[in-house]
């Protein structure tokens, strides 16, 4: 950016502030809700192939002295911890989300500041102060970077990398220059390319996620160190927005002046928080499959609509969302997460599409077979982020068209929804758990959190 500013020292002093102030109290439940919320889905994936994989590459290699947790798994350090869990809050798509993005900040957050913060032995409210703090970093890079970067980069891991070496400087107690240096290495680390990782190798997005909280927290402890970064490595000339965020024919309306950038980026920082916008899904799939079974289960709610008298259902999305989620074919679990005909086929066939993780013998459930080649999703550039239409058409030439907002769990019901899942995973602990993270911000330190959510429940 010609003429740049002071971007990412700007940011850097305002997760310094944040290091010593704290945030608001009224953050509180959101932040313990996003943290249940993100243990939830490791939880869930303890027992996934990916869990196999990591814990065969982990084992391969000498264990670190470092007491941070592997959920589920034991110890390890700070960052191959950080790595093991961001990896596995993405296998079942059941991770949080934000509404003005397609970030997925929690997935990425929350693990390294968990790591982050035993490493540092920080306090429960230090760690609470970071993850709002990394939310909003990350996400505000998501917004300023938009579609022009998404189409070929996987946000979630590019920005989160650098969300998450801000917030494991917060709880390691970097002052602004460190945490300057901090940004810096993580905006040169982040990476994340989108080819195959909604078909061929969705494998790919749970290592993605991974890397950026790994990243994030061995970016921290370099600054901590004096590892020097780039003083405008997001704002520079040859810098992250730059570099990665070009204008294209892809996005060809987003030419955003350095006013906009700045004004995105460092505008209200403090005042308004966008954790407060987080989304808690309520279904395993990519967040661009919620609108259209919001929509569908709209049209199927009405009284006279009869099932077997639907010829198609054709669903208009914008052309970013139909790429992604318009799979007619998943041959297995991790392509139909990224599917909304099948999502919609589920609910046609009447099974819960908010069953996780999902049955691989739904796949080749006659019902949902029979449902799924009938539905289409189809581009259109005048349609904007979350929006669909949702064509159902009749036998008799009747179509009827929905147009839903998705819908996002309360704090209480994602936590209510965490506890259900612990409980069944640590027994009696895992109401204790829930005691604890309920209660976050008033514990004084982490040593117990640490005991019970290390405690090897998977084989």
């Amino acid at each position: 950016m010609k003429g740049h500013g002071m971007i990412t020292r700007t940011l850097a002093e305002f997760c310094s502030s944040v290091a010593v102030a704290g945030v608001p109290e009224f953050l509180n439940e959101k932040v313990k809700a996003c943290i249940c919320d993100t243990l939830h889905a490791i939880i869930l994936a303890m027992p996934s192939r990916t869990a196999y994989l990591l814990q065969q590459y982990l084992d391969s290699s000498p264990v670190s002295h470092d007491q941070c947790t592997m959920i589920g798994y034991g110890y390890n350090d700070a960052e191959r911890s950080a790595f093991y869990n961001a990896c596995l809050a993405a296998v079942h798509e059941i991770d949080d989300v934000h509404y003005d993005t397609s970030c997925h900040p929690g997935a990425v957050i929350v693990p390294a500041v968990l790591s982050a913060s035993e490493f540092a032995q920080a306090s429960p409210r230090q760690m609470m102060s970071a993850v709002a703090a990394g939310y909003e970093i990350a996400i505000r890079l998501c917004i300023a970077m938009g579609e022009r970067h998404y189409h070929y980069f996987h946000s979630t891991a590019t920005c989160c990398t650098i969300g998450a070496a801000a917030a494991s400087g917060i709880v390691m107690g970097l002052d602004a220059d460190s945490l300057q240096a901090a940004l810096g290495l993580a905006a040169t680390s982040a990476s994340g390319l989108w080819e195959g990782i909604t078909n061929q190798a969705v494998m790919v997005k749970h290592l993605h996620l991974g890397q950026a909280a790994e990243r994030g927290v061995r970016c921290a402890r370099l600054a901590q160190l004096g590892w020097q970064g780039a003083p405008h490595a997001l704002e520079g000339e040859k810098g992250f927005i730059a570099a990665l965020a070009c204008p294209n024919e892809y996005a060809p309306d987003e030419r955003p002046t350095r006013e906009e950038l700045e004004k995105i980026l460092t505008g209200h920082l403090g005042e308004k928080w966008a954790i407060e916008r987080n989304i808690f899904k309520s279904t395993p799939f990519c967040l661009g499959v919620n609108e259209p079974l919001e929509g569908l289960r709209a049209i199927l709610g009405q009284s006279n609509v009869r099932r077997e008298q639907i010829d198609k259902i054709v669903v208009e999305t914008s052309p970013s969302v139909a790429w992604m989620v318009g799979n007619r074919d998943p041959h297995d679990d991790c392509q139909a997460r990224f599917s909304a005909p099948f999502a919609m086929a589920l609910l046609l066939a009447n099974l819960k599409p908010e069953t996780v993780p999902l049955p691989i013998k739904w796949l080749t459930h006659p019902d949902v077979q029979k449902w799924i080649s009938n539905i289409q999703l189809v581009g259109r550039a005048d349609i904007g982020r979350r929006k669909a239409y949702v064509n159902v058409y009749f036998n008799d030439g009747q179509c009827l068209r929905a147009d839903q907002p998705l819908k996002s769990l309360s704090n209480q019901e994602a936590i209510k929804r965490f506890e259900k899942v612990v409980v069944e995973s640590y027994g009696e602990s895992g109401h204790e758990l829930v005691d604890i993270l309920s209660n976050l911000e008033k514990t004084t330190n982490l040593s117990r959190l640490s005991a019970i959510l290390s405690r090897r429940v998977c084989s």
